[in-house]
């Protein structure tokens, strides 16, 4: 997952470096914030695949009712990945946990990362959702919530050229993975769909 937006150094460190720096910061590790809902759990488990989704339960009808479609949706697109396999030792895993935060009076945050991993595939595939909630009306934000359409035009081309992807591989979907933070707006990118 690639979260904001960065160049890469000019050279890496090498691997001891890298492992040194991890040590050093051990102790500075962030666990997620989990302000927002209860946290609950989907799991479930076939002859293939192995399902974890921790979520929030809230208060608010329309997120609740969007998390769960959500959930629903992608538990049957990868039990459905998983089912074409034919040698009953490979077995697959979706994995997902969230963060969510109270940003203000009147917004919320739900984020969904994980990964979906199975032998077949030569990486796991990256997994993220994320919803906004207006907490005054219970209704979901959406982007064009946020901006006017030249606002959301203008925002979306700021995305491409501040991440560095060719504009011809951009859909209208690049600004999907967005969240209200108290530190502004955040856009995750999928690793591999730009």
């Amino acid at each position: 997952l690639l979260v904001g937006c960065s160049k890469a150094p000019e050279q890496s460190p090498v691997p001891s470096d890298s492992l040194k720096e991890y040590l050093n910061n051990v102790d500075s590790y962030q666990a997620p914030i989990r302000e927002f809902g209860e946290p609950t759990n989907y799991i479930d488990m076939t002859d293939h695949i192995v399902i974890g989704i921790l979520y929030p339960q809230t208060d608010y009808k329309d997120l609740d009712s969007a998390i769960n479609d959500w959930i629903y949706e992608t538990a049957v697109t990868y039990k459905n990945e998983a089912s074409g396999f034919q040698d009953a030792t490979e077995s697959a895993e979706l994995s997902v946990a969230y963060e969510s935060d109270i940003v203000s009076d009147s917004y919320a945050y739900v984020k969904f990362t994980g990964l979906f991993t199975s032998p077949s595939l030569a990486h796991p595939v990256d997994i993220c959702k994320t919803f906004n909630v207006n907490t005054k009306t219970g209704k979901l934000v959406t982007l064009e919530d946020i901006f006017t359409e030249q606002g959301a035009k203008d925002f979306k081309a700021n995305i491409i050229k501040t991440a560095g992807i060719d504009a011809n591989l951009v859909d209208d979907n690049v600004a999907d993975h967005l969240v209200l933070k108290k530190s502004g707006i955040e856009i995750t990118l999928l690793r591999g769909q730009y």
